[in-house]
């Protein structure tokens, strides 16, 4: 206590030292602290502040007990192996200095050499459980590893072995449980439940013979009602026993079932895909006849099945066809999805075939090369070109060209068709369609010009003296961009889609040969004018060009495939938007529309046609993409497959086989294609789509219009 003004009074060793001395000149204790409540310096033996009035005896007192909390929070943590929390507590409280808290400071002390012999006790402990307990890990033996690490010190283990704990811990209480459940089933004669639960535990244990003759026990059970279902007709509930017959290996008996389930599934599948392909193609077709046909055999006691047979035969004898359309309907005209009725477009009307009309059998084939040959005979709504000089559809015009060919350079097939002008007849003087040993787009092609090659082949056979030759370029070189403009002159027009240019093509324009149109203002729209950009690489269509001119071809000009489709639409369906009197017309807010799908082994393109307009997208998804997906599955040659891919009857179980094919051709449709149906559709409200054309060689994939169109 402070006895003068001069000096003050150790607590520690009661001696007397100045007052303005800040420690003990006896003992070297402190001598002064703050005030907890005010922060000004008070002696250590001070019983209130001179300051504030604060009680410091009750203050140290509260101090000691916070001090004693420590000291037992740090034993309860040593308790549960928390060692490092503990030391944490007691290190700073142990090297305390103050005389008045003395006693507790020493039991810190005490405590902490206490927890440092007892964690190291424990660490001890660990490693050695540790040690013990890794070969029974290796081993996946998941009751030694529990027995073991039970009461091993957790908070001192590793993760690894808090992992392997846990995992072996799961392991044997799933083993508990699925005991219990298999014993469940088992009572409630509950084979489908009993056959999962039984290859589970067979997969994880090790319990001889007495699993692998139940789980025999319980396929033969689930065979048998399988079987019953089937005769039944319960095809989904044979499918849901077939599955659950145990497929656990390394058993004999166990194996004879598995065969047998396996063999009634795939018939099951067949069936029941058939089935579904009978109720869903829009057109009969030979595939699909002889579909039945394996249909009727497959259940041979279903009089129905007959009679489709039969029904399929005579259709495709007699039955209604599409205008354009060399398959009959089905159940009537399909509808899609897009609006508008649904057909292949095989059979022109534009064309007469003279004597060549057997190329109607390669029909959607050969829809590029007639839109080329069109072009060149300065037919239809595509003016332009690419990388011809300006003005040469005029000078074309002006030269009246008489006939025309046009070639189409496929990835898979190369296709020609020479057209010439006879009076007001466009006439088929020659064709021809040949079919590539394999696709220049398929993985792993070593010759990318084999297309050319094959048409050199034709060439020879042929003189082509100077009749001019439109080429196609493939239509995923092709970069298209299409908008909507106020009715504005033409001068403004032009200078809005040079801007288009400038903003939206993602290439330098000195690289690109680009190809536009702006449709004539139409007084009895209000839709305004639409204006289109295409643009293709210099580079690809420059190094086509040269190929054609080193086989000697007299090249007219150069077109992408899906506007050399588009030419094709507007000069077939012209009659679709020629209105009657200019003065009877009404101002029109919807344009009659024909929409296109067209797929060929590397590019699939969606166009829509109208009156002088028409809209293009091309995306990377085509044939090829099937035929890979479907050899995968059945390990057939890329060949082979591309030949199930239109016929798969000739599949052993195309019940098990195509629906990869199925599969991959929804997923892109719900992922790509209707997204790209739902832009146009939104982007261009005014699309009254009136007819839905399929063509291109994939088109010919079995499904592939009901998948895509419908």
């Amino acid at each position: 206590m402070i006895t003068n003004t001069s000096t003050v009074t150790c607590g520690a060793c009661s001696a007397e030292t100045s007052a303005d001395a800040k420690f003990c000149l006896q003992c070297g204790h402190g001598l002064y602290e703050n005030c907890p409540e005010c922060s000004k310096p008070v002696a250590l033996t001070q019983p209130f502040c001179s300051h504030c009035g604060q009680n410091l005896i009750e203050a140290i007192e509260a101090k000691r007990q916070r001090f004693e909390s420590m000291v037992s929070q740090a034993l309860s943590c040593a308790k549960e192996d928390d060692f490092e929390t503990a030391t944490s507590l007691l290190q700073g409280l142990a090297a305390n200095k103050d005389y008045r808290y003395r006693e507790v400071v020493e039991l810190a002390a005490e405590s902490l050499d206490k927890i440092a012999q007892i964690a190291a006790a424990r660490e001890n402990l660990a490693n050695e459980l540790m040690q013990r307990a890794q070969p029974k890990i290796d081993a996946q033996d998941h009751e030694a590893v529990v027995a073991i690490l039970k009461n091993a010190p957790m908070r001192l283990l590793t993760k690894e072995m808090l992992e392997s704990l846990r995992l072996a811990q799961e392991f044997l209480s799933g083993q508990v449980d699925s005991h219990e459940l298999l014993k469940d089933a088992l009572n409630r004669r509950d084979w489908i439940a009993a056959g999962p639960l039984l290859d589970h535990l067979m997969d994880t244990l090790s319990e001889g013979e007495s699993l692998h003759t139940l789980a025999v026990g319980v396929a033969n059970k689930l065979t048998k009602n399988a079987k019953q279902s089937v005769a039944d007709g319960r095809y989904q509930a044979a499918i849901e026993s077939l599955k659950a017959v145990p497929s656990t290996s390394g058993v004999e008996e166990l194996a004879e079932c598995q065969k047998t389930a396996i063999k009634m599934q795939q018939w099951i599948d067949d069936v029941l895909w058939i089935r579904k392909q009978l109720e869903d193609q829009p057109f009969d077709t030979p595939v699909l006849g002889r579909l039945a046909k394996r249909l009727q055999k497959l259940e041979p006691k279903v009089p129905d099945h007959a009679q489709s047979v039969q029904q399929i035969a005579a259709n495709l004898k007699q039955g209604k066809r599409p205008e354009h359309g060399i398959l009959p309907y089905r159940n009537g005209p399909p509808v899609s999805k897009l609006g508008g009725e649904i057909e292949f477009l095989c059979r022109l009307n534009c064309v007469d075939y003279g004597d060549l009309g057997n190329i109607v059998s390669a029909g959607a084939q050969m829809n590029v090369a007639f839109g080329l040959a069109l072009q060149g005979l300065g037919v239809g709504d595509i003016k332009s070109s690419f990388g011809s000089q300006k003005g040469v559809f005029k000078k074309l015009l002006a030269k009246k060209v008489e006939s025309a060919w046009g070639f189409d350079v496929g990835s898979a097939t190369v296709k020609g068709v020479l057209l010439a002008k006879e009076g007001d007849a466009l006439v088929v003087k020659d064709a021809f369609f040949k079919e590539l040993d394999a696709p220049t787009c398929r993985a792993g092609s070593e010759n990318p010009d084999a297309g050319f090659e094959t048409l050199q082949a034709v060439l020879e056979q042929r003189e082509m003296g100077d009749t001019p030759v439109w080429c196609n370029l493939p239509s995923d070189s092709l970069i298209s961009r299409f908008t909507q403009l106020p009715p504005v002159n033409d001068s403004v027009a032009k200078g809005l889609v040079e801007r288009e240019i400038n903003e939206r093509l993602p290439m330098d324009k000195d690289d690109l040969y680009l190809s536009t149109y702006i449709a004539p203002h139409d007084e009895n729209s209000n839709l305004g004018r639409s204006a289109g950009i295409a643009a293709i690489r210099k580079v690809v269509v420059d190094e086509r060009r040269q190929k054609l001119s080193d086989l000697g071809v007299n090249v007219g000009g150069m077109q992408a495939d899906p506007l050399a489709l588009a030419n094709l639409i507007s000069v077939e369906y012209k009659t679709l938007w020629e209105g009657g009197d200019e003065e009877d017309q009404q101002p029109l807010e919807k344009l009659p529309t024909v929409a296109a799908l067209h797929c060929g082994a590397a590019a699939t393109s969606l166009l829509f046609v109208t009156k002088n307009t028409h809209w293009v997208w091309t995306v990377q998804f085509g044939g090829e993409d099937l035929t890979s997906v479907l050899a995968r599955k059945t390990k057939l040659t890329k060949a082979d497959a591309e030949a199930a891919k239109r016929k798969p009857s000739t599949l052993a179980h195309p019940g098990d086989a195509y629906p990869v094919v199925e599969d991959r051709v929804n997923s892109w449709v719900s992922s790509r294609l209707n997204t790209l149906i739902d832009q146009a559709q939104r982007e261009f409200a005014y699309f009254d789509v009136q007819h839905v054309v399929a063509s291109g060689g994939a088109s010919m994939t079995h499904g592939w219009v009901h998948a895509t169109l419908m």
